[in-house]
């Protein structure tokens, strides 16, 4: 299996409980980030 392009990489995302920024993680994940992330709680 291939080693995955984004091995090794942090991010955070601000908002994740969004549509378009827990997209966004979702995908940085699949690609071998490590995802973190926040959202304002109401």
């Amino acid at each position: 299996m291939p080693e995955k392009r984004w091995s090794g990489r942090r991010l955070h995302f601000v908002g994740i409980g969004g549509a378009g920024m827990s997209g966004l993680a979702l995908v940085a994940k699949a690609l071998g980030a490590k995802v973190t992330g926040s959202d304002r709680s109401e």
